[in-house]
């Protein structure tokens, strides 16, 4: 049976979420053309307290992971798995923005190769997300 209420509060959550997404969007853009490691330090600095302040918002109850149904059996791993990321990818940005501020002129091109991954792995986070949330909506409607 079809659950469009459900789905409405999905799609609600995400919508919450849109401005928030798109300022990170344009942080992780800024952060995969870095080419300095000062300006790394300083676009690491920004995104982690957009990141936390974002990933609260997605993890508390009414949020995103919960109108989904973070309990349910469906959705239980794969809303771990995705809280999980969200302590990794803060602490990853983090311990990067630190290196970055201390680097010696020889690890920078090591840090921009580490920045690059976690852009890669910013995006792979949001595309689950993303693709988790279309999954609910639609089994809500079907």
């Amino acid at each position: 049976m079809a659950d469009e209420g459900k789905a409405q509060e999905i799609q609600a959550a995400e919508k919450e979420l849109d401005d928030e997404h798109r300022i990170l969007i344009e942080l992780v853009d800024r952060l995969k053309e870095v080419g300095e490691v000062g300006d790394l330090a300083t676009i690491l600095d920004e995104l982690h307290p957009a990141l936390h302040e974002h990933f609260q918002k997605e993890e508390h109850p009414g949020g995103l992971y919960h109108r989904i149904g973070a309990c349910s059996e469906r959705y239980r791993d794969l809303v771990r798995e995705l809280v999980d990321d969200h302590y990794r990818i803060l602490s990853k940005v983090r311990a990067l923005s630190a290196r970055s501020k201390d680097a010696a002129p020889a690890d920078a091109d090591g840090l921009i190769t580490e920045s690059r991954k976690l852009v890669g792995w910013l995006k792979a986070h949001g595309a689950r997300e993303r693709d988790m949330a279309e999954v609910a909506r639609e089994a809500a409607l079907a």
